[in-house]
């Protein structure tokens, strides 16, 4: 078996606990099979192993609070899995179980968190997310149901929630234009979508957001422009979200 470094190590535990944040119930099923049921399951056998943290803390990659952490997180996963909760039916639906583990993970991340980590299939996930942005016939079919062929359904509350709340990415963004400067131009096109946004009224109608009045609102055409505007320079975006 091939001999790995502490720090190695290191690096294979926390991209362990990445894999199961608290923000995956929100994920496509594809998502979640690979992330938590292969990636996540994986290293909690492997890299959560009171072995690989006694070498964590014999090498001061990690402290007490922190080890203990992980054995909990791993006996909590090794309950749900001898427990037959290790379904997607279980996780999808938020058991306790299920919940306690990913805020026992999300604690854990806090821990070791020094850097804004954006996953590559998190990447794909706002790079998705943009897209629908850009495109109104998108937002007619997932958003109103109108000769939806997509086998999705979305909402403007939904996008926006996946947007900032489950990928972080006013965070992300902050991060990215510290390290790379906000003479970037192909960054500045995602600044600038990010301002929209964040100073874009929601029409209502009888207390509640109107998807359709968005969809149609002059207001929001300009950002259905500026997210074709940064899905044309995605290329040069993503290598930068993914080297924070």
């Amino acid at each position: 078996m091939e001999v790995i470094s502490p720090e190695e190590l290191y690096s294979l535990y926390k991209d362990t606990l990445y894999k199961c944040q608290s923000k995956i119930f929100n994920y496509a099923d594809d998502i979640i099979g690979t992330m938590v049921f292969e990636d996540f399951d994986i290293g909690v056998h492997s890299y959560l192993h009171d072995n690989s943290l006694n070498t964590l803390i014999n090498n001061h990659l990690i402290d007490k609070k922190q080890y203990d952490l992980s054995r909990r997180i791993r006996a909590l996963f090794l309950e749900i899995e001898d427990c037959g909760e290790l379904t997607m039916e279980c996780l999808k639906g938020r058991s306790e179980k299920w919940l306690h583990l990913t805020s026992l993970v999300d604690e854990a991340v806090l821990g070791v968190k020094k850097e804004v980590v954006v996953l590559g299939c998190e990447l794909e996930y706002i790079h998705d997310k943009i897209e629908e942005l850009s495109s109104v016939d998108l937002q007619e079919k997932m958003w109103l149901n109108r000769n939806n062929d997509t086998g999705r359904i979305s909402s403007y509350a939904e996008l926006m929630c996946s947007l900032y709340d489950d990928l972080f990415l006013e965070r992300v963004l902050g991060k990215a234009m510290e390290k790379y400067g906000p003479s970037n131009n192909a960054l500045n096109e995602l600044y600038q979508l990010n301002y929209l946004l964040n100073n874009y009224e929601e029409p209502y109608t009888n207390g509640h957001i109107d998807d359709e009045l968005i969809i149609k609102d002059s207001n929001w055409q300009v950002i259905v422009k500026q997210a074709q505007t940064v899905l044309a320079n995605w290329n040069q975006i993503q290598p930068m979200l993914s080297q924070l």
